[in-house]
């Protein structure tokens, strides 16, 4: 009779470790867990595909940010073999948000300049660069073109604070 209760009672809680384990598969789908391990953290390098306008604007939603239509400019650009203070410096921006210039010193790049139409402060002309190599966003940032300007990632200027 023991032996029964025992039984009883492994099969009790062998149910209920395949109860949970079913509501956590169900609560994070297969599908699920791959779409996340592809979410793209502020340390990864991003692998976004630029190649139509919509991709463009896909990317920069990402941000937040809503862009005028179509790009107000688009060229090409050189990037010097070795580089610069203003390119290292540069390149920092570009680190600082999970990307890296460097690997394509010397390399003709797809630069465009679309204008933010939702920059919190309305009264800044905002724009925002992508830098596109084989239909891959590269790098790129957010500036504005006025003296006191600022130059930064996509996530925006950092507030300075007094402390």
């Amino acid at each position: 009779m023991e032996e029964t209760k025992i039984k009883k009672g492994r099969l009790a809680v062998l149910c209920l470790v395949l109860a949970a384990m079913l509501g956590l598969w169900l609560w994070v789908k297969p599908g699920d867990t791959q779409a996340a391990a592809e979410e793209k953290t502020e340390e990864t390098a991003f692998s976004v595909s630029g190649v139509t306008a919509d991709e463009r604007r896909a990317f920069l939603l990402q941000y937040g940010w809503e862009i005028e239509m179509p790009e107000m400019e688009k060229k090409t650009v050189t990037f010097p073999e070795k580089f610069d203070e203003i390119y290292t410096a540069y390149n920092k921006v570009q680190k600082a948000q999970g990307m890296d210039l460097l690997p394509y010193a010397g390399k003709t790049v797809e630069q465009y300049t679309y204008r933010v139409v939702n920059f919190p402060d309305e009264s800044r002309n905002v724009q925002a660069v992508l830098l596109i190599y084989e239909g891959q966003v590269i790098g790129g940032d957010l500036h504005t073109v006025e003296l006191d300007g600022f130059l930064s990632g996509w996530k925006g200027p950092i507030e300075e604070t007094d402390s």
